[in-house]
């Protein structure tokens, strides 16, 4: 811009000095100098009005254009007015000026036109440029659609440059997708969610965060059964069978999967908000896919066991490796228990804080409590009649009524109307395990002096 400002000052100058030139010499008579200097003046300031809004264009052929227009321009001028100095005749200057403005304007459509042929592969360039900055890494060969083969000049040289580097860049990402790929299968999926962030590396490692949440304890494999025999060779095979099968149920968009602890008998599965009817159908899902794997061929029953409340999540660990955890003190009594539920013949147990979302779309029965870790407060657990295989489903939904009134008396200590009535139940559902336990339970109490003093607990 300084250079065309100097320019510009430089053809002023020029202007008067050939206006005062031509005048003292008496070259041009009817020419006077202010007369001459203005249509100089004129002249250039239209050119120069023209240089100003091609330059605006932004784009390097007009800016081109600009500067090569600008310049001869301006030599134009200052040779037609020494020319029109030597030429006496006024016909011959009427004809000369229109023709060399013609020629001029004639020179510039052709350079116009051999830069435009010359920089064509320019556009193509850019927008490939674009592209790759976007992240697209996949473009358009140069010599597919309109574009036959590279130019040999630079532009080519560039082009040739920016596909070696897009393929290098495919290549860079294609690993780099399937190292993440693998390395997310060992990051529970969508646990990124519970912090809403969008990406794992996003959570850093000790943060913690509260969230309400369903979280459940599948007990899929019975160790005992599967390591003996035959069956111990069959067990890693068996466990990845059954994982596929947590993952492939209707509800698992929704959960979280985590290991529960460091075995592949019980895995953790979490559902975020309020969705204790969703954990629970996700759970009834799984009870019916698995059971048909496991009750022939690998004599093992899965359970599942829901609560729903506040639990604290996060990542422990240090720098080389962390640990992804969700968890809470009620969980950890209430886990102490699964076995025994299991035992106990039931499929699907939630504590009363899930029943209270979920129990009303739901058949289900109430089977006891059980104290938490500080005996201070108790949890009512309510087994779903749902999972259960047709039979049993039937004969616990018929004597459900008998059962809460069977338990009422244990509660009232009326131990040996409580023991008849539970012998009543079992009798006719010999599988009903909770209530095998509390046939045992009245005797062992009915037996015992001091039986009044202790709780009522299951399990206790």
């Amino acid at each position: 811009m300084k250079l065309r400002i100097l320019l510009a000052v430089i053809i002023y100058i020029t202007a008067i000095a050939g206006g005062v030139w031509t005048y003292v010499h008496g070259i041009c008579p009817a020419v006077t100098p202010p007369v001459f200097t203005l249509v100089y003046i004129a002249a250039w300031t239209l050119l120069e009005l023209w240089v100003q809004l091609a330059w605006k264009k932004n784009k390097l052929l007009y800016q081109t254009m600009a500067i090569l227009a600008g310049i001869s321009g301006a030599w134009l001028i200052a040779m037609m007015t020494i020319v029109c100095g030597q030429i006496q005749t006024q016909g011959m200057l009427h004809l000369l000026i229109p023709g060399v403005f013609a020629g001029w304007l004639l020179t510039m459509y052709t350079i116009r036109v051999f830069l435009s042929c010359q920089w064509k592969s320019m556009g193509k360039l850019v927008s490939d440029m674009d592209k790759v900055s976007r992240g697209e890494y996949a473009i358009t060969p140069y010599h597919s659609g309109a574009h036959k083969k590279i130019p040999d000049n630079e532009f080519g040289a560039l082009w040739t440059a920016l596909d070696r580097m897009c393929t290098s860049l495919r290549i860079q990402k294609y690993r780099r997708d399937r190292e993440t790929a693998y390395l997310y299968q060992y990051v529970p999926r969508n646990f990124e969610q519970l912090f809403e962030k969008e990406r794992m590396q996003d959570i850093e490692v000790g943060e913690t965060v509260q969230i309400t949440a369903t979280l459940g304890i599948l007990a899929v494999i019975d160790r005992k059964v599967l390591l003996t025999g035959e069956l111990q060779k069959k067990y890693v095979r068996y466990a990845n069978q059954l994982m596929e099968v947590l993952f492939s149920q209707r509800e698992s968009d929704r959960a979280i999967f985590l290991q529960n602890g460091s075995n592949l008998e019980n895995v953790k599965v979490v559902f975020q908000g309020q969705c204790a009817l969703a954990a629970v159908r996700y759970g009834i899902g799984c009870m019916e896919a698995l059971a048909a794997q496991t009750g022939d061929e690998y004599d093992t029953t899965p359970f599942i066991l829901l609560h729903t409340a506040q639990f604290s999540c996060g990542l422990a660990g240090g720098s080389r490796q962390v640990y992804p955890y969700v968890t809470s003190l009620e969980m950890e009594t209430l886990n102490q228990y699964i076995d025994k539920l299991k035992a106990g013949g039931a499929r699907i147990v939630v504590t009363e804080s899930t029943w209270q979302q979920a129990g009303e779309q739901l058949q289900g029965r109430f089977i006891g409590y059980v104290p938490s870790g500080d005996g201070q407060t108790d949890f009512r657990l309510y087994e779903i009649l749902d999972a259960c295989p047709q039979s049993q489903k039937a004969a616990k939904l018929r004597n459900k009524e008998k059962f809460a009134r069977a338990l009422q008396l244990y509660y009232d200590n009326d131990l040996y109307l409580a023991r008849s009535t539970f012998a009543d139940i079992l009798e006719e559902c010999p599988a009903d395990g909770i209530a095998r336990w509390y046939v045992f339970a009245c005797e062992e109490r009915f037996n015992r002096e001091d039986s009044w003093q202790e709780g009522h607990a299951l399990f206790g």
